[in-house]
């Protein structure tokens, strides 16, 4: 599985451009996971919410 991080949705395609140029040149960015969150929600203010975390520590 690879993780992923949403930058930017539903934005002006120039604006979306923009972003991708900042980011571009500082990935890939390392890391390390302990864990895992499930959540859910809608599209109003404030539904989301954890389902469950799990851990990944091996």
């Amino acid at each position: 599985m690879i993780p992923h991080l949403t930058v930017g949705d539903s934005a002006p395609v120039d604006r979306l451009r923009a972003a991708q140029a900042a980011i571009e040149p500082l990935l890939p960015v390392p890391f390390a996971v302990s864990s895992a969150r499930l959540i859910r929600g809608r599209a109003a203010p404030d539904s989301w919410t954890t389902v469950a975390e799990l851990s990944l520590a091996g």
